[in-house]
This record gives structure tokens, sequence and C-alpha cells, in this order.
């Protein structure tokens, strides 16, 4: 016996459920070195590895017991003053011993304390909670169980010394009559609030289904008919009559309450029938305003045309004036010219000149507008991606089909896609509709909203849609909200668990659901999902392939990489808001921001494969990046309020010439000392928090690139900073590495000209690497003796290793083309550097 005074024993029944382990740990959790577990095997043959911090015995007969044989096993095996049971499916919260045991210690006539403690009841898919938590009355107790067996610390010693035990012929409610037995023998302590769970599923006793009176209650009841203090029983029936005459005051109180609610029906339905006409003349109303409102728009745009024609028309008049003055002027002096010798022995040279110029100009807009140089340019740009298209991607798009027919059989997931629409190409229109239902994934709804189009023809031609197609649905806007609202207006109709966005004159690959579809299904944690896509020219041909990186946020904070095709998780998208009104422009790349916040990096999924082609029109900013200026403010907002929001902080600029942002990373008031160390140097332990790792030959860093290369190293997570080497002639010949065919790793982007954005502007973006060049590096002073003591036949393969182990202790590599360093020295040979069995960063396929 152990003579703790505040040792406790904790007696934990189990049939070998996994959810055992919980149950300990949850022991473990109150933090006490005092506490001993018994463990009855009541399976006969327990196969689970027990660990606990505790000590812990397993205690049994070698052979299947009930409930209560078990419950006796425990409470004989139990070597403290205070004991208490816990199911194998059961929990406690910390504080829960201390808080009891505190109760019986202050009171010292208590023989049990008793807490509160929340039921979870699993009933069809859904958790319902309820409390027991209530101090009672001793006969309370007569009438039903009023503690879940967790609930109680309770004084073992007193207990065996008066052979309380459980009673092995009751099947249940065994702790029931086990609390009888112990408040027969001194005061119950209740100490109020919620410190354990007590979980009910599908593998828990049936005790939880009984009705109260069920043939289990009289088996307790009979039994105590004459064990009880007859007080008790008196408190009970004199409970029991008070309680039935309420139940007399209450059936004529019902009486009254069902004549006011017939009373209250005839009001509602005469309530109802007012409220019906009145919406109808509220509609009636609105309809009105809504006529008006469209009058008062004309009358403006009427009135401010009225006024511009007149102000044409008075400079067209002054003008004319002008005209006139001057043309008065130039035929005095060309009279006086044609009049002169000079101009009559000219005229047939000036007559040739004319026909040249004439001849030139007609040939010149005939190649313009030639249908030839039309075929022929596209050719030259665009033939290599078509060849590709055709000998390869029709080939394995064949076989995808193949692959994925089983699982488009399945009716799960429903796909909601997402179309705001104004004005548009009708022929556009139905192109992209039709690649929706030419889907073979079958389970999507389109989701329409028509954002009050003022072009005839195009409600007309949605409506059309909607009747031959079910499961397209539309919404009409009574006003125009600009693409952010109309978008939420259409995500408003969506019910799928996924939604995915489509522009109005976009088009879907036929594979595009199935393969978010199969993506779901082989990482079913993913939060978003993206793929690459190409453009569509005004003859409907594919051009400009766009294979996109894995999943990087500094790339998405340079500009929206993602774009299309995208799916999110549509709950998320609920819970954040939809598209945020006043990032028009911007408002894709928004709302991915904030959604890839909530995510980790790896539940961003990119399909490499083109689901999407993206019409580029003379106003799309797929054709014109121009044609939308304010786009660029609201992404430069976006971009700052994402920076803001995961803490990062930093200021966000355009890349002149582009609609790439770059974003200036705070540096600390003190900047920290930098000490410089040859590549190849020796051991010499560094003092500074940070080290520039430089390769003779190359110019040190101007300030300016030291200062980025420090903003970069100096964020959280990061470890190493690579700068952009260019040559004399400003070519880059040094940065972040990349893997090529045969395990070869060379330059990202080598020889590319200074000033050039290049494949999807990827050169002048800042973004992470899993290895970059061991030229020129800026890494904390940590990582020091990991790139010393790496070794390797070449220095790529040198910085390929010391990328892994940098990775593997937690730290990314970032390159910043933002700071430049000069390798003067260097010619223009930007061929690749080979390191053996590399691996990198997937970094997307080169456009092809």
């Amino acid at each position: 016996m152990n003579d703790n005074a505040a040792a406790i024993t904790l007696i934990v029944r189990t049939v070998g459920r996994a959810s055992v382990h919980a149950a300990l740990a949850s022991i473990d959790a109150q933090g006490r070195s005092d506490i001993e577990i018994v463990v009855v095997d009541a399976k006969g043959g327990l196969s689970l590895a027990l660990q606990s911090s505790c000590p812990l015995r397993v205690v049994g007969t070698g052979q299947a017991m009930a409930r209560t044989r078990a419950a006796n096993v425990g409470l004989a095996a139990a070597g403290t003053r205070w004991a208490m049971f816990l199911d194998d499916d059961d929990v406690l919260l910390p504080g829960h011993l201390d808080k009891l045991l505190l109760a019986l210690q202050s009171a010292g006539d208590a023989v049990l304390a008793h807490t509160g403690v929340e039921l979870l009841r699993e009933r069809d898919g859904q958790v319902e909670t309820s409390v027991f938590d209530s101090a009672f009355e001793p006969w309370e107790l007569l009438l039903g169980n009023r503690m879940p067996i967790h609930a109680a610390l309770f004084d073992a010693r007193i207990a065996k010394a008066h052979g309380v035990s459980f009673d092995e012929s009751l099947d249940v409610y065994e702790d029931w009559d086990f609390w009888l037995q112990l408040r027969c023998l001194g005061r119950f302590a209740h100490v109020g609030g919620v410190t354990a769970r007590y979980v009910v599923g599908a593998e828990s006793s049936e005790v939880h289904r009984l009705k109260h009176g069920d043939a289990a209650y009289w088996r307790i009841w009979h039994k105590w008919w004459s064990r009880a203090p007859q007080a008790w029983w008196t408190e009970a029936f004199k409970a029991g009559v008070e309680m039935a005459g309420t139940s007399h005051q209450l059936r004529g109180t019902e009486q009254q309450l069902s004549d006011a609610n017939s009373q209250l029906r005839s009001t509602w339905q005469a309530l109802t029938a007012t409220q019906a006409e009145l919406a109808a003349r509220v509609a009636e109303v609105a309809a009105r305003v809504s006529e008006i409102a469209v009058l008062r728009q004309e009358l403006v745009s009427a009135q401010a045309a009225r006024q511009a024609i007149e102000h044409e028309r008075d400079a067209a008049q002054h003008a004319l004036v002008a005209s006139r003055m001057a043309h008065s002027r130039t035929s005095e002096q060309l009279q006086a010219v044609q009049q002169s010798t000079s101009w009559r022995f000219t005229r047939p040279l000036r007559a040739s000149v004319d026909a040249l110029r004439e001849l030139r100009s007609s040939a010149a807009t005939w190649r313009r507008n030639s249908v030839w140089r039309q075929w022929f340019t596209w050719g030259r740009r665009d033939a290599r991606y078509q060849r590709w298209i055709d000998e390869v991607e029709t080939v394995e798009a064949a076989q995808r089909r193949r692959e994925l027919a089983p699982r488009t059989a399945q009716p799960t997931p429903l796909i909601s896609v997402v179309m705001p629409v104004f004005n548009p190409d009708l022929r556009h229109l139905d192109e992209a509709i039709e690649s929706v239902q030419l889907q073979t994934w079958s389970q999507w709804q389109l989701c329409i909203a028509d954002d009050a189009s003022t072009m005839p023809g195009v409600r007309e031609r949605l409506r059309e849609w909607a009747v031959r197609e079910p499961r397209i649905r539309l919404v009409e806007r009574a006003s125009n909200g600009h693409i952010s609202a109309a978008s939420n207006s259409a995500l408003a109709l969506a019910e799928g668990e996924w939604i995915v966005t489509l522009d109005q004159d976009d088009v879907l690959a036929p594979l595009a659901l199935a393969e978010v579809v199969d993506a779901l299904d082989r990482h079913p944690d993913c939060g978003m999902i993206y793929s690459d896509e190409d453009k569509l020219d005004a003859r409907g041909r594919r051009f400009e392939a766009h294979r996109k990186a894995d999943f990087q946020m500094d790339l998405l904070h340079g500009h929206n990489f993602i774009n299309h095709l995208v799916a999110y998780g549509r709950q998320n998208v609920i819970d954040l808001g939809g598209w945020r009104e006043g990032f028009e422009g911007a408002q894709d790349h928004d709302l991915t921001l904030r959604v890839a916040e909530t995510l980790h990096a790896s539940q961003v999924l990119r399909i490499p494969r083109v689901l999407y082609h993206w019409r580029a029109g003379s106003t799309s900013t797929a054709g014109n990046a121009r044609s939308k200026p304010y786009v660029a403010d609201a992404a430069l907002r976006a971009v700052g309020e994402s920076l803001a929001r995961i803490g990062e902080g930093g200021q966000v600029e355009v890349i002149a010439g582009t609609a790439l942002m770059r974003v200036r990373h705070p540096l600390p008031h003190d900047l920290p000392e930098v000490q410089v160390r040859p590549a190849d140097g020796d051991a010499t332990p560094v003092t500074a928090p940070l080290v520039l790792v430089l390769r003779e030959g190359l110019t040190a860093p101007q300030p300016a690139a030291l200062d980025e290369l420090m903003a970069q190293v100096m964020r959280k997570d990061v470890g190493v900073a690579a700068p952009c080497v260019r040559n004399a002639r400003g070519e880059l010949v040094e940065g972040g590495l990349v893997l090529a065919a045969a395990g070869q790793m060379h330059t990202a982007w080598a020889g590319i000209a200074a000033g050039t954005s290049g494949h999807f502007g990827r050169p002048a973006l800042v973004q992470s690497f899993s290895a970059v060049t061991p030229s020129c590096m800026l890494m904390r002073a940590s990582l020091w003796p990991l790139w010393h003591s790496t070794a390797a036949p070449t220095p790529v393969e040198r910085a390929r290793r010391f990328g892994e182990r940098a990775a593997a202790a937690g730290y990314r590599l970032m390159w910043t083309p933002h700071a430049i360093v000069i390798d003067a020295e260097s010619a223009a040979d930007t061929r690749p550097m080979h390191a053996a069995n590399a691996k990198t960063t997937n970094l997307g396929q080169p456009d092809v």
C-alpha cells in the first residue's frame, strides 16, 4: 500500500481499443508524479503496447471479463487511498485530479468528490454535446445515475474496509450501484466546472440508449428498496407528488396555450396574406425605382454626349476658320512657287517620286493586312508548340482519358464552375459553356451570374442555356457591381465541395475537371489546385504555353502566376468572404493570396498539364497588360495586405516596364556585421552573424546589393541568399540552379540579358531554389560549418549537397535578381554545369 496521502490510482478497464492511448495520455497530462495506473485486461490477451510517464501495471485473469468483474479486479489492485475509474474511450482534461483531491482534503468527512463532465455523443455523423455538472441531494441518487464513472475521485480504503464492490450480477448501471454503496458511508462533495470528456460512440455501452424506467432501472430500485435509508425514499416520493401537482397545472396551462395558439394561427394567416400583398407592392416599387435609375443614367449619358458633341462642334468651327485662313495663305505661297522657273523644270522628277512613294505605301499596307503574312508570322512563332500539341499532348490526353475513365463513372465530388458574365461576345460565351459541357467528369454544375449586361441578346442567350442544360444555375443581377460582386453572386449558387473559376470567353480542356478530381484523390489534404495554361488568339489558335512553377508564396507576391485553372475549397472561400470588392482587376490574385495564407505550401498542388485556354483579346489582360491600368494598383494593395497578414511587412512596388512586383523586405535599424570568406577557404570560425561566401574574380556586392541579400537572409526560415551574377555584357551567368536532363544542373535562364523578364517574368522575380550558385552566397553564421563540411567533386555538386543539408535544417535558399554581382572575367559561356544525382525543386517545364 502506498503511504503517500496524495497518491492516486487510475483504474483503466480496456478491451484493447486503440482509444486507450488517448486515455493514458490524458492521465500523463495531469502533471502529477504520484499517480499509479492499473490497466485491467478485460479482453484476456491484451496485445497493445501501452506507454505512460507514470508507473503502469497490467492486471487480469488471462480470460475475458465482464465490466463489473474487471472493475473489482482493478479496485483490488489499487495501492493508494484515493482511486478513480477511467474507461478506455474517455479522457481527463488537465487539472482534473488536482481539483478533486483538493476538495477531498478540504472536506474531511467526504468519501467522494465529483465534478463536471462533457458528454460527446456521435449521432448520424454529427456530434451532440451535453454536460453533467450539478450537486444533488442523497435521495436524488435513487432516481438515476448522476455521475459518469470518471467524474468522481473516491476513498478506496474506506470502500474496501466496508466491503464496497461492484455487483457482478448487473449488466449495466454497475457504477450507479457502486455510488449508492459509497453514499451510505459518507458525504459527496461537488466541485463545479468541466474537466473531463465522456465519449459515446458506436462502440459504447447500450446503457445510454435505455429510457428512464427500463428493466435495468427496476433492478437497481428493487435492490435498494430495502437498503436505502427510509428518509431518502420519503423525499423522493414527496418530490414525485409535487411534480404531479405541477403536471396538473401544466395541463391547464397547456389548454390555454392551445387556445391562444389557434388565435395566433388565424392572426398569422391574415398577416401572411397582408405580407404577400405588401411584398408585391414593394417589388413593383423596386421595379419602378430601377427603371427610373436606368432612365436617369441614360439622361446623364445623353447630356454628357450632347456636351461632348457641342464641344467638338465648337472646336471644329474654330479649326475650320483657322484652316481657311491658313489655306488662304498657303494658296498664295503655293501659287508663287508654281509660277517659278525651278518648279516647272522639276515637274517630271516630282511625279516619279510621288509614284514611288504611293507604290511603297501600297506594298506596306498589303504586307500588314496579308493573310499569308499572318500565317507565316504565327507559324514561325508557335509552330513548335503546335507540333507539341499534335504529337505529344494529343497522345497523352488519350492515355489520360483511359486512365481516368474508371474514376469518372463515380458520382462524387460535385465541382461547381463559377462564371461571372458581363456583355460577352456571344460566340465566345457559347464556346466557354460548351467547354464545360464537354468535360469527361460529369458531376459538375455551372454557376453563372450575369452582372446586369446591357448588350442585347446576352440574357436571352443565358436563359436559353439554362433551359437547355439542367446543370446550369443562373442568377441575373439587378445592377452592375463589377466582377468581384458578380463572382460572389455566382459563388452563392454553388453547392459543390470545390469551385473552379472560368472567365466568360475562356475555354476548359476536356479533361480539366477530371484531372482536378484525380488530384483530390491522390492528395486529399490539399486546399488549392492549379494547372498550366496557354492562350487563344483571334482565330482560336493556341499559343504561349505557361509552364508554371510549383507553389511559392514569394512568386505569388511577385505576380499571380497561378491564374488559371485554379480550384478552391468552396467553404474556405466562403469563410474568407469570397472575392473582395475594390480589388477589381486583381480580384483573383487577392483571393488566391488569402486562400494560400490558410494553407501549408504542401497543400497547394500543381497539375503539370495545360488545362485552361485564356483568350487574348485587344482589351484582355491576356493579350495586353496595359489594357487595364487599374490592375497594378489593385495588385499592389493585395500583395501589401498579404505581407501584413503573414507578418513579413515590407514595401511593394511595380518593376519598371513590367506588370511584375518587387517586395523590399525591411532591414533592422542596426545592420549586422558581415564577414567575407572564400568559398574554398579554411575553417576559421566566424564571429559575425552573417557570412558572405565570395569566389575570387567576382566584384564584391555594392551596398544596395548587399542590403538586398541581407533583407532576404534575415527573413523567417531563410538561411541563404544568392545574387544575380552577370558578365561584363550584362548576361546572367550564375544564380539559381535547376535540374536538367540526365542528372545535370544548370543556371536558370543562363545567358538572359539584363532588363529581360523572360518566361512569364520568372527571371525578374525573387524565388527559392533547392541549390544556388556557390560563387556568391550570403548565409547565416550557423550554416557556415555546414557549408565548410560539405565535400563534393565539383563546386556545383557541393552547392547541391549543401542545399539539401540546409533544407533538412529547416532553411530556404533564396535567389534575388535585385542584387547584382559582376564577373568581369566571365565569357558568355552559359553551358550547363554538371552534378551527379542532382535533385532540385521543380521549377516547371520550359516554354515549348
